[in-house]
């Protein structure tokens, strides 16, 4: 639910009793109107580098967030006397782009780096718990001809609000037949992040940005 208080046509963004600002406003037990934890549009993070597990206080209200799993490698290629055999693709990443209710708490967060599987995740209390959790692309195998899958999507439905711009687990890298020449990984599916790569190339690094939107 989002709060919103209004003097005529002009809405309310802070409210004072005396000189100190109130929070927030009750009609009898309801909660009819709640102040901005933050200047709405605050990024609250952006990461941009693999990193292991950290951990932010946020405060109540509704985010953006944008979360990428990191791919994975393709699985090689090697020279016979006949030529050269290409293997499968790596895979993309997961993504959920969208808006999220969160609550008040303390959340764990992280990206795994290209080629490990690990999550892009926003998680309340644990990186196990309720949020947002990105996977990353199956890692690469050498001599593997399947392309790699991609990362799975795991998230608290109850916590989105709206639809989402992305929800989607990661895409598949290419399989190959072999002599065929190299294939493509998977196609990101948000920006250009976490890519999966060709059958010799690498995986491309996911991402985790939170902005506070309101109440």
């Amino acid at each position: 639910m989002g709060y919103k208080l209004y003097k005529g046509n002009q809405r309310i963004k802070k409210v004072f009793k005396g000189g100190t600002a109130v929070k927030k406003i009750y009609k009898g037990s309801t909660l009819i109107w709640q102040a901005d934890p933050y200047p709405p549009g605050t990024v609250k993070l952006d990461v941009s580098a693999a990193t292991g597990d950290q951990t932010i206080e946020l405060k109540e209200g509704i985010y953006k967030i944008e979360a990428v799993g990191s791919g994975s490698n393709g699985n090689g290629a090697a020279v016979v006397a006949v030529g050269i055999i290409y293997y499968g693709g790596g895979g993309s990443g997961a993504v959920f782009v969208g808006e999220m209710k969160l609550p008040s708490g303390t959340y764990h967060y992280g990206i795994g780096s290209p080629n490990s599987g690990a999550p892009a995740y926003l998680c309340l209390g644990s990186a196990s718990g309720d949020g947002v959790s990105a996977g990353g692309a199956q890692p690469s195998s050498f001599m593997r001809f399947a392309g790699n899958t991609g990362g799975v999507l795991s998230v608290t439905e109850d916590w989105i609000v709206g639809t989402p711009e992305v929800k989607s687990n990661g895409n598949q890298g290419v399989s190959s037949s072999g002599f065929s020449g190299a294939v493509a990984g998977g196609a990101s599916l948000y920006n250009g992040k976490g890519a999966g790569g060709a059958s010799e190339g690498s995986g491309g690094l996911g991402m985790l940005r939170v902005t506070y939107l309101r109440q």
